[in-house]
């Protein structure tokens, strides 16, 4: 799921390399920003994006971030900040997932 830029250029920059584009301010803008994000990363799975009101943002709690994973419409993955280190994600939970489809 494609959210609002958590450090747009315009917003909350943090480098270059992090803040690489402006935050949408349009529905096709932010489907432009997924395409491209999806292209250079050879995404090879269905990306969507959320609404310009943010409403998977704010539904899901997904700020800063978070994985969920989606299967027939029901959440089966919802990845947690580890007990040891909370800003840090236990990624091999998210591959063992994936790896399982």
């Amino acid at each position: 799921m494609y959210v609002a830029e958590a450090h747009a250029r315009d917003e909350w920059p943090v480098g270059q390399r992090i803040s690489a584009i402006e935050q949408p301010t349009t529905l096709e803008q932010r489907v432009a920003a997924a395409r491209s994000f999806v292209e250079m990363h050879g995404v090879r799975m269905d990306v969507l994006v959320d609404t310009m009101s943010n409403e998977f943002l704010h539904t899901w709690g997904s700020w800063p971030f978070r994985f969920y994973g989606l299967e027939a419409g029901c959440v089966a993955l919802k990845a947690q900040p580890g007990q040891d280190s909370p800003s840090c994600y236990n990624l091999q939970d998210l591959e063992d997932w994936l790896a399982s489809l």
